[in-house]
């Protein structure tokens, strides 16, 4: 299960469409993809 759990929580740290959760935790001026 933990497999199946970090695939998307990968994914979802490189998309633009991230939630605002790793977004704000990074903090960093990163351009509109």
């Amino acid at each position: 299960m933990a497999t199946t759990d970090s695939t998307p929580s990968a994914a979802a740290r490189s998309r633009p469409g991230a939630p605002s959760g790793p977004r704000r935790r990074f903090r960093l001026p990163a351009p509109p993809l």
